[in-house]
C-alpha cells in the first residue's frame, strides 16, 4: 500500500539531521574526478539537445521575478560564509593575476586628453594584462 504524502514529508523531516553526517561519510570515500572525466562527452551531448529544445529560456520563463527574488535572498547570508571558507584558496589563485595585472598599471602611460588613445594606451593593456595573467593570451 502507497505511504501517504503526509507521512513521506514526516519520515523525510525526521531524516534532515542526519544528512549531513550522511553526506560527509559519502563524500571521504566518493571519487568524482575520473567518472566525471569519463561523462564528459554526455554532458556535451545533454547540453547541445538543452539547447536544441530552448530548455533555459523555458526555465526562465517558469520562473517568476518574485521567485527568483525569494531564493536569491535567502542565499544572501551564504555568500560571505562560503567567500570566508575559501579565502586561502581565491588569494592562492587570484592573487598571482591581480599582482600581474598591477604590474602592468605601473607602467602604464600617463592619461591623455584623448579618449581613445586612452583606450588604446592605458585599458587595452590592462586587458591584455588580465588575458595573460588567466592564461588566455
Amino acid at each position: 500500500m502507497p505511504v501517504p504524502l503526509p507521512e513521506v514529508r514526516r519520515r523525510l523531516e525526521a531524516a534532515l539531521p542526519t544528512i549531513p553526517e550522511r553526506f560527509r561519510a559519502g563524500v571521504q570515500t566518493a571519487e568524482w574526478q575520473a567518472p566525471t572525466l569519463k561523462a564528459a562527452q554526455t554532458w556535451k551531448t545533454a547540453m547541445q539537445q538543452a539547447i536544441a529544445k530552448g530548455s533555459w529560456e523555458k526555465g526562465v520563463q517558469a520562473t517568476s521575478n518574485e521567485v527568483w527574488r525569494a531564493k536569491a535572498l535567502a542565499a544572501a547570508d551564504l555568500i560571505p560564509t562560503r567567500l570566508r571558507a575559501r579565502l586561502d584558496v581565491w588569494q592562492a589563485t587570484w592573487g598571482p593575476m591581480y599582482e600581474q595585472v598591477q604590474a602592468a598599471v605601473r607602467n602604464l602611460p600617463p592619461k591623455t586628453a584623448d579618449p581613445m588613445a586612452n583606450v588604446d594606451a592605458r585599458v587595452k593593456p590592462i586587458v591584455q594584462a588580465w588575458r595573460r595573467a588567466a592564461g588566455k593570451a
